[in-house]
Parts: C-alpha cells; sequence; structure tokens
C-alpha cells in the first residue's frame, strides 16, 4: 500500500448494508488511518453517524472504477489489489483456493497486517448478508457482467474466522464476530 501502517491503528470500513444504525462513524474516524473498500467518495451526510467521515485510503478492486475515479479526483490516494496476490492468498487461507478469491476487504486486511499495523478494525463486513449500504453510479462500475471467479460466502466466512483466531491484532465489529460463528 502506498500508505504508512506502521504501528498504528487502523479502521478497515466496508461497504455492508449492516453497518446501518451502528454508530459506529466516531470509533472510525478515531483509528491513526481509515481506509474504505471500494467507497465511492463523499460520505454521503446521513451515513456519517454509522460509517465516519474520514477517509485516508480508498482500497479497490479491478472493477471499482467509480470509487477510484472519485476519490483521486477529491484528492484521497487509492490502492488496487492484484489478482496474482489474490491468487496467492486464496491458496493460503481458503480450502479450494482454485475456486474462489478473497473479498478485497479480506486483501486490505492482510496488506494492513502485513504493512505493520499495531491493530486493523473492522467495520462494515457481514460477509455478504445485507447487501451493500451504498449504491453504485448507474454509470460507473460495471458488476452486470460474469465475474472470472467468484467470492464464496462460506469460504470467506471460514477465513476470516480463522484469521481472527491467528491474529489478536484483527478487531471484527459486534456484526462480523457474529457473522463468522
Amino acid at each position: 500500500m502506498n500508505i504508512d501502517l506502521q504501528g498504528k491503528t487502523v479502521s478497515v470500513v466496508g461497504r455492508a448494508g449492516s453497518i446501518r444504525g451502528t454508530g459506529n462513524g466516531p470509533m472510525i474516524d478515531a483509528a491513526d488511518v481509515v481506509i474504505r473498500i471500494n467507497w465511492v467518495l463523499p460520505i454521503p451526510e446521513d451515513q456519517a453517524p454509522d460509517v465516519g467521515t474520514r477517509t485516508d485510503l480508498v482500497y479497490h478492486c479491478r472493477r471499482a472504477r467509480t470509487a477510484r475515479v472519485t476519490a483521486n479526483g477529491l484528492g484521497v490516494p487509492t490502492y488496487r489489489v492484484a489478482g496474482k496476490r489474490r491468487k496467492k492468498a486464496a491458496r493460503r487461507h481458503f480450502k479450494r483456493p482454485d475456486n474462489f478469491r478473497p473479498t478485497t476487504g479480506f486483501m486490505c486486511v492482510l496488506d494492513c497486517l502485513a504493512d505493520g499495523a499495531a491493530e486493523v478494525r473492522l467495520f462494515g463486513f457481514d460477509v455478504f448478508r445485507s447487501g451493500h449500504v451504498q449504491t453504485r453510479e448507474p454509470d460507473g462500475d460495471d458488476y452486470t457482467r460474469p465475474l472470472g471467479w467468484a467470492h464464496n460466502p462460506e469460504e470467506e466466512r471460514l477465513a476470516w474466522k480463522a484469521l481472527f483466531h491467528r491474529n489478536d491484532k484483527v478487531i471484527p465489529d459486534a456484526i462480523l464476530r457474529e457473522a463468522v460463528k
């Protein structure tokens, strides 16, 4: 990533609809670094109490063109996760790595740990249970075509659960903690 995380507390914010009504915004913004996964900026004012207002980096996948373009237009740095790195992570963290790839959020957490973050707090992830809190721009990112590979909620759940057990630097919010049980 193109941001210094060494010894810092990081809030990683996903786009799960279950983040609505949590009131986690102040806790998210209190971190040293706030990373949003595929978020289109700016954050709507009505979502700020739940998702926070700060964005230090937008970490995105190949298809998140709108997230990248709008973040760059606002002067917010972006980082795109590469497919080769996903394949490598899949072999390490997934039971059937040839069939599934880790989500962009999972990859971001792995990168934060590799870059020396003291703590990685997770918000807005629920293993695909509630859809997205944020809709896409109609002419922006194209998620209508089939993916060359698929995310798998059950594989992802097991990978998150194993990561939480192996690494006490990763702190899931109550929603994700419940989702991985």
